[in-house]
């Protein structure tokens, strides 16, 4: 269901885009799985986002829309995280919002965290 609205969400952006200059689409997704070894619903619903989100970066590559990933990090949004290592939620939302401004012509289909690309 997550994954039909995404989809549904990228259709809306991209016939808003044919009205307007929007800002790129960004999904959220995760670098680490917290249950290594378990192939658990979270894994593959993250799995799934990512693979959506290449599949619509390289169909609007012609386009000229930028369509990206970014991970906060393990962010303290639960006390209980913090105590685990979790950073502010402020600088995790910094990956975020750089993957969600980059400029016209910027990069593509691609996953980033604190600014950088790192791998899929």
């Amino acid at each position: 269901m997550f994954i039909a609205r995404f989809n549904c969400i990228c259709v809306i952006f991209v016939a808003l885009r044919c009205l307007m200059s929007l800002l790129p689409i960004t999904s959220i997704s995760s670098l680490l799985n917290p249950w290594r070894g378990v192939i658990s619903a979270y894994s593959v619903s993250k799995l799934a986002l990512n693979g959506l989100t290449l599949k619509v970066a390289l169909d609007l590559k012609d386009d000229s829309i930028l369509v990206n990933t970014a991970t906060p990090g393990i962010t303290a949004t639960y006390e209980v995280l913090a105590n685990f290592g979790g950073r502010p939620v402020s600088e995790g939302a910094k990956s975020i919002v750089f993957a969600a401004t980059l400029p016209k012509g910027g990069p593509t289909g691609k996953f980033f965290k604190d600014g950088e690309i790192i791998g899929w």
